[in-house]
């Protein structure tokens, strides 16, 4: 669900000049409560931290290193 498009009514507590009959807001990120939630989220966790330059450890999918020769290695789990 995540992919679709999804459409909310208009809060009713706007002024009444942004009011116009028919009018629906599209929602631009949907993901609270989704059965799919976790998954996007780590999605985009990951996406995160592979672009920033942590590297997915190979033992587990869910721990990330970077490693710089001037510093100990980071982990992220």
């Amino acid at each position: 669900m995540g992919d679709k498009e999804v459409y909310v009514e208009l809060p009713s507590d706007l002024p009444e000049e942004w009011k116009e009959k028919g009018k629906v807001c599209k929602l631009i990120k949907f993901l609270y409560g989704q059965v799919n939630a976790p998954r996007v989220w780590y999605k985009t966790l990951s996406t995160f931290l592979l672009d920033y330059g942590f590297e997915q450890a190979g033992y587990d999918g869910c721990t990330y290193i970077m490693k710089d020769k001037n510093s100990e290695p980071l982990l992220i789990l």
